[in-house]
């Protein structure tokens, strides 16, 4: 998935829903409804339109049924207009569609009838207007039975927008008509029905047509809004309409619900993935924290234990120099007998030279002890701490939702109070159809359970040769020489070298790879070979091998 934005839109891409909408959806019936954070979608069979009134993704597109599904798992939080739209649209054909005042103002107009020649209506408007869009349920009368975001009197002195007033329409623009104006470029900006980006283009390559050719574009542009010969494109950051592939534009494949899908639904769910990513970073640079504190903690006991032994020695040399040490010193030299030379000692000043030394007894009775076991707890914190800030650094390369999402419901496992949660550890799956599995750890946990606990010993484990990073391991039969070269992609690709041309991924049966002690995922292993792959090959091949990517999940290995 790759890093998308939003785009602004005109009235012109309105228009073309509007018209495709009319040719693909009219006396279709809703039969379903779905809403989250700033969204909402409307299910019409085996399709959905999505709505979003977020300012940095908002419009209509067209997704699947995955799509929907996708999305859904990332909703924070549920909008009141999710039980509104159940109530008042689903159930309800759509007898209409209409684009309001040439404005970025969609009107769907809804009924169902309820038998005996009588039939109930209701409307849902789309206001696709930047920082201002907003999606409105109004019942026969037009009035507001729900919206989107509440507009209040101190918000918007031109209208408000609350459950039980009257709707108004957004203020209307003060501009002409292609009818009553001669076109020419200095009065383009005028011009209704068209957005100011698209105009501003219009107007930048101005030369390339005449006006009469520029006058018959955006004619048929306003009278038909969108037929199949018209070209969706993004110019810049506005996403548009119009007949010709304008110049220094790019031209997105499909049709207008379903191109807006990479500047509406696309933004919306990457944005979820990447507020996930934060949230795990949060969690990881914490742990790390409480680690590296536990370490000084070692640290200090370990340093202490060390002392243990000269604080016991001091005490015998005060108690047996206790008639020479002034009181008030604090710090004496005195002649020892274990070593060569005077020993200095400090002292608190407060105390007798007597109790200066019970104080060295006490430390050396609260320290003492076997060494061995604090070196040992203090080496594992060491490689935990080394995996965690091994796992922010891959976090940084994820950028799939079924690669975040794993690593988030981890984190919620964890924090789950007063009863056990069960998960699999992160991680993801291609399904070969052959029948086998690649499996690819998403951290030490994730690769320890692919390596350890999903493999078997005969299945093939790879790894990106002396770089830190993912366990991929092939499961299951019917290996080819096409699955290893895709698994072998993945290990580059999921590794700190993903942004090389070229990595080294060594290769060996699982069984002869052995973990390394007080470690959550290093590895030893021998009898391995190497394969010099791309770590975006696995990208291009995945329908040439047929490969069916999911995320990680329960179930008998």
């Amino acid at each position: 998935m790759t890093t998308v934005v939003g785009a602004t839109i005109g009235p012109e891409m309105v228009k073309a829903w509007e018209r495709e909408l009319s040719a693909s959806y009219k006396r279709s019936k809703a039969i379903s409804a779905e809403a989250g954070d700033q969204w909402a979608a409307l299910g019409f069979g085996r399709e959905w339109l999505f709505f979003s009134w977020d300012a940095r993704f908002y419009g209509l597109s067209r997704i699947s049924p995955s799509d929907l599904k996708e999305i859904k798992g990332w909703a924070k939080k549920v909008p009141p207009i999710k039980e509104a739209l159940k109530c008042h649209i689903a159930g309800y054909a759509l007898e209409d569609i209409e684009q309001i005042g040439d404005d970025r103002v969609l009107k769907f107009s809804f009924r169902r009838s309820l038998g005996a020649g009588a039939a109930s209506t209701r409307a849902l408007v789309l206001e696709a207007t930047g920082k201002f869009s907003n999606l409105l349920i109004l019942d026969e009368s037009d009035r507001i039975v729900e919206c989107a975001r509440h507009v209040h009197r101190d918000e918007n002195r031109y209208r408000s927008l609350l459950p039980g007033l009257p709707y108004k329409v957004p203020p209307p623009f003060d501009g002409v008509t292609l009818e009553e104006v001669a076109l020419t470029r200095e009065n383009l900006s005028r011009l209704k029905g068209l957005g100011p980006g698209l105009l501003r283009h219009i107007e930048t390559h101005w030369e390339l047509y005449s006006p009469e050719e520029w006058r018959a574009l955006i004619s048929s542009l306003l009278d038909e809004g969108w037929n199949h010969a018209f070209v969706v494109q993004k110019i810049n950051n506005y996403l548009a309409v119009f007949p010709k592939l304008l110049p220094e534009a790019r031209a997105i494949a499909g049709s207008p619900l379903s191109a807006c899908r990479e500047t509406t639904f696309l933004p919306t769910l990457a944005s979820y993935v990447g507020e996930a990513k934060l949230c795990v970073r949060k969690a990881m640079l914490s742990k790390v924290k409480l680690l590296r504190n536990k370490l000084q903690g070692v640290e200090r006991v370990i340093q202490s234990t060390h002392m243990a032994s000269r604080w016991s020695y001091w005490g015998e040399i005060l108690l047996a120099y206790a008639d020479s040490v002034s009181p008030g010193t604090e710090k004496v030299t005195l002649q020892g007998w274990k070593e060569e030379g005077p020993v200095e000692i400090p002292l608190d000043p407060d105390k007798s030279a007597i109790e200066n030394a019970k104080r060295y007894f006490s430390l050396f009775k609260k320290y003492k002890r076997d060494i061995k076991p604090l070196e040992a707890k203090r080496d594992k914190l060491v490689k935990e701490i080394a995996e965690v800030e091994e796992e922010i650094e891959m976090l940084g390369i994820l950028e799939f939702p079924d690669e975040v999402k794993p690593l988030l419901d981890e984190i919620a496992a964890k924090k789950e109070r007063g009863r056990r949660v069960e998960s699999t550890p992160p991680h993801l799956t291609f399904r070969l159809p052959e029948g086998g599995r690649i499996l690819v750890g998403l951290n030490a946990k994730g690769n320890r359970f692919v390596t350890f606990k999903a493999a078997r010993p005969n299945d093939m484990w790879l790894h990106a040769k002396d770089i830190p990073g993912s366990h991929v391991v092939i499961t299951g039969g019917g290996m080819s020489e096409k699955a290893l070269l895709f698994a072998a992609s993945l290990a580059a690709y999921y590794s700190k070298a993903r942004l090389a041309e070229k990595v080294t991924v060594d290769y060996t049966l699982k069984k002869h790879v052995r973990a390394i002690p007080g470690s959550m995922a290093h590895v030893t292993y021998t009898d391995a070979k190497s394969l010099v792959v791309s770590p975006t090959a696995w990208k291009t091949s995945l329908e040439e091998i047929g490969a069916g990517r999911e995320a990680g999940r329960n179930e008998s290995l």
